[in-house]
């Protein structure tokens, strides 16, 4: 994946998009949503070989990671900071300020873009419904390519 001016000048100094009705800030949602817990394979669709390695909480996907959790969950979350949008984070399980700095311009430059009130560096249901997941093969090996949860963009 490359990466323009833009986000090279943002990833240097210190920044992410959803589409759809009722999307609220991560903070908001926060009471509501379960923490994620842990990493899940998620294939984009039944018939493939390959898969994705997404955070999920005890009973469902729509979880919430932030500053201060340490677990597997934490690891696809990085995962997918470091490979999809080239982050430059260790792959360590620990949700600390550079992770969630790193998300923070995700959010701002990708996925979120126009909406400001979004980017707060948290991974809750907005994020995670919008953040791209990179592909791994069967013998666990990480993919160039990398799509939503729902196997989209």
């Amino acid at each position: 994946m490359k990466f323009g001016p833009k986000f090279a000048a943002v990833f240097v100094s210190a920044g992410l998009l959803t589409a759809g009705a009722g999307v609220a800030p991560a903070g908001a949602a926060s009471t509501a949503t379960p923490q994620c817990t842990r990493q899940i394979q998620m294939k984009p669709v039944a018939e493939y070989s390959y898969y994705m390695m997404i955070p999920k909480s005890s009973s469902t996907v729509k979880c919430l990671l932030k500053e201060g959790n340490k677990n597997s969950g934490v690891v696809a979350l990085q995962t997918a900071l470091k490979f999809c949008y080239g982050a430059d984070i260790v792959v360590d399980g620990d949700y600390g300020s550079r992770t969630a700095s790193a998300l923070h311009r995700v959010q701002m430059i990708y996925l979120f873009p126009e909406q400001s009130e979004l980017w707060d560096g948290v991974y809750g249901p907005a994020t995670a419904n919008s953040i791209k997941f990179p592909w791994h093969r069967s013998n666990g090996e990480i993919m160039s390519t990398c799509t939503r949860r729902d196997g989209s963009g």
